[in-house]
């Protein structure tokens, strides 16, 4: 069965860790340093005050450079995932086992010949054509109960509405995210 992946990726760590040491070194030596400069108790909280300003506004622009940065590296990575999407002309789609819709991206939506990008699964299986139905629900039944990380692959018919019959290459994964 596929297992939901838990751990945060590596950017995200990396930000949470850097802020964190920053604030464990800011708080440790700033107020040491403070308290060797500083004998007068108004002006030590005064400074303190400020200091504590002065972190906030730091570590705030260095978490918004930190932030930006690794969301501009997930865009890219997603970018030249659409790209490859794009010359290989895949389409992609979601079923959401709790409602029994499947959502279509656009080019999935006209591969399977719907005009709306969400239907109810029925009416997915209802295209398939009827000599590959039973080889493609045994695969799917297969792939959420097997321990290869939940993927198939299979070739099937499917009818439009026109009567026209087309092949698709289909390749999924089961994932059970937010399921509780």
């Amino acid at each position: 069965m596929a297992t939901r992946n838990t751990i945060p990726s590596r950017g995200t760590i990396k930000i949470v860790g850097l802020y964190l040491l920053l604030g464990f070194l800011w708080i440790l030596f700033s107020d040491k340093l403070l308290a060797m400069l500083v004998r007068d108790p108004e002006v030590f909280l005064r400074i303190s005050t400020y200091k504590g300003w002065g972190y906030v506004l730091v570590t705030g622009a260095l978490l918004y450079i930190l932030i930006k940065r690794h969301t501009d590296r997930l865009m890219e990575g997603e970018n030249w995932l659409h790209i490859a999407y794009d010359a290989a002309e895949m389409g992609t789609w979601r079923h959401d086992m709790t409602t029994g819709m499947i959502r279509f991206d656009e080019r999935a939506r006209g591969h399977y010949g719907f005009d709306s990008m969400e239907v109810p699964y029925e009416d997915v299986t209802a295209r398939i054509h009827a000599e590959d139905l039973s080889r493609l629900e045994a695969e799917m039944a297969r792939t959420a109960e097997s321990s290869n990380g939940g993927r198939y692959s299979i070739s099937h018919r499917v009818t439009h509405p026109d009567g026209n019959i087309h092949w698709l290459g289909v390749e999924g994964r089961v994932s059970y995210k937010n399921i509780r």
